[in-house]
């Protein structure tokens, strides 16, 4: 049989036993089969089988094909095999998609994949959301956000996303995964957006600066943004930049999701005899140990406290023990873009808790769920800080689930919670929309389990050892709701851990086990997780904090290593 096939796309070529001709737009005729057409696609099929006026032609013009996309098509019926090309790729997956031409649209689709870049990417989106394709769409919108600066860089692309309504460009500004390295670019496009139609866009410039973080912004930034004609002439939004100058700045403008690659373990605490910091440079392969460093001004003010670093540059020890030993809802700041760098007391948690989770979102900090030693029960209160208020505000509706030693993350306005422990250990997911305000329950995690580092790299959120799995690490994933695993790490960890990205594939955990240091990478190539190294000696009552920043970042802060 197979050979006998062979001889129709010959027919084809010797304009042999054909019964319809294909007009192209451009007016190209083909000559072929209807029966090897309709085999091909069902659309094809309807259009000659049933009561349509193509059934009764020879002749069918095909309507918004050009020569290359239709002489494709057809070669593919008689052969099974397309050649894509990048002039015309979209124009033949329009096609495919119209023609039911599965194979065609999954050859395509790779093509996309492998050739994507900061050009190309937006055509491609709008596209794969013009067909529904919400594989690749999601893909193209991925690598948008991951490579906007590149993008806006390039006049082609910037003119395509300057066609957008004003909804989607708030969809991406706003969008926590949106990667700048400069946040002075995002004011930019802005104006290069309403510059485009002023006439019909400049009464949205209030809207759109709302999103802005201005608090990434240095004070020439701002000055900068200010002698802009269509901010000068609009009070409201140079009454909110003259009152942002008012705070400390730093030094530089930063970006949004700059990759972390400098690593602090930081032991011990101010009132204790032994306190010391270490950090580990990530950005040489050749040179990857833990060095001292003299910035103690990075120790915290007290014994067993939680420190964490937002994205306005402070950094924050919330709760620990004080001298007699007694747990305490003392909190302290550290403003790390200012010149005198201390730690100084802020507005105390409302509520008593110790074995509370702590994530962060742009200038707040959420403390979730905990133990109340005084009253001694678990908690399911969620409370926020924000830096610029000082002020501690509780979600009005508690947690559906009291719980201690949970871990949580924030995503795109969603607050997720996972496991932690009652009476019983958990495995229970909930997610709390911080917009619209409300729990909803998820998909429990195949185990239950206490205690485990979190991070999350785009639509996955990744769950790395714990009280009852030291080794095992979980994967979450936010598109799907669907749940994962990875390989067994070596030695797993359940406290004290930080877990970042170096890189485009690999994740390196950090873990600070009152003061042995520890660090394991997975290669995503080979699938498996290394021990890289082990250095230190355990100590009683050791501090184990692990704080991780990004080189350029500190730099703005006056921070030099």
């Amino acid at each position: 049989m197979a050979e006998q096939f062979k001889h129709f796309y010959t027919f084809l070529q010797e304009k042999k036993f054909c019964d319809i001709t294909l007009v192209s737009d451009e007016g190209l005729e083909i000559q072929a089969h209807k029966i090897i057409l309709a085999s091909a696609s069902s659309v094809f099929y309807t259009m000659f089988t049933a009561p349509f006026k193509e059934s009764k032609e020879n002749d069918i013009v095909i309507k918004k094909m050009d020569s290359k996309v239709l002489q494709a098509i057809v070669k593919f019926a008689y052969t099974s095999t397309v050649d894509i090309k990048e002039r015309y790729v979209e124009k033949l997956w329009l096609a495919a998609d119209f023609y039911d031409l599965c194979y065609i649209k999954e050859s395509c689709s790779e093509y996309i994949k492998e050739n994507i870049n900061p050009t190309n990417c937006v055509s491609f989106m709008k596209t794969s959301d013009l067909i529904s394709d919400k594989e690749i769409y999601a893909f193209c919108w991925s690598y948008f956000l991951k490579n906007f600066t590149m993008v806006v860089n390039s006049d082609l692309a910037l003119k395509e996303i300057c066609e957008f309504p004003i909804d989607y460009v708030l969809k991406f500004i706003k969008h926590d995964d949106l990667v700048i390295n400069n946040e002075e670019k995002i004011f930019d496009f802005i104006i290069c957006w309403i510059s485009h139609n002023t006439y019909e866009r400049s009464h949205l410039l209030s809207n759109l600066m709302k999103h802005l973080r201005l608090h990434l912004i240095s004070e020439e930034g701002l000055q900068r943004i200010c002698n802009e004609p269509l901010v000068r002439s609009n009070i409201d939004i140079l009454m909110d930049l003259k009152k942002e100058m008012a705070n400390t700045k730093p030094l530089y403008t930063l970006g949004r999701n700059t990759e972390p690659n400098i690593i602090f373990a930081i032991n011990g605490h101010t009132n204790g005899r032994d306190y010391c910091i270490k950090y580990m440079d990530t950005r040489s392969e050749d040179n990857l140990e833990w060095k001292t460093s003299n910035h103690l001004v990075f120790c915290p003010p007290r014994k067993d406290t939680i420190m964490v670093v937002t994205e306005n540059g402070f950094m924050l020890s919330i709760g620990g023990t004080d001298e007699s030993g007694n747990d305490v809802n003392l909190v302290d700041e550290l403003d790390l873009k200012s010149t005198s760098k201390q730690w100084v007391p802020t507005t105390p948690l409302n509520k008593p808790r110790t074995f509370f989770e702590v994530c962060t979102h742009k200038q707040y900090i959420y403390v979730v769920g905990g133990f109340n030693s005084s009253g001694r029960c678990f908690s399911n209160s969620v409370e926020y800080y924000d830096t610029n208020s000082k002020v501690w505000t509780e979600i009005a509706e508690p947690m559906p689930t009291a719980r201690c030693r949970c871990s949580a993350i924030i995503s795109n306005n969603q607050l997720y919670v996972f496991g932690g422990a009652n009476e019983n250990y958990l495995a229970t997911v909930e997610c709390y929309d911080i917009g619209k305000k409300y729990w909803k329950q998820l998909d429990p995690m195949p185990i239950s389990n206490s205690r485990m580092a979190i991070t999350r790299i785009l639509n996955v959120i990744y769950l790395i050892g714990g009280y009852k799995a030291l080794r095992r690490v979980l994967k979450f994933d936010l598109q799907h709701f669907n749940w994962d695993e990875m390989p067994n790490m070596h030695s797993g960890t359940y406290d004290g851990t930080s877990s970042v990205v170096i890189g485009d594939k690999d994740l390196f955990v950090f873990v600070n086990d009152y003061g042995t240091l520890q660090r394991e990478r997975y290669d995503a190539e080979a699938k498996q997780w290394q021990l890289v190294d082990k250095t230190g000696e355990p100590s009683q009552g050791f501090g184990r904090n692990i704080i991780a920043l990004n080189d350029f970042t500190l730099k703005s802060y006056g921070i030099h290593l």
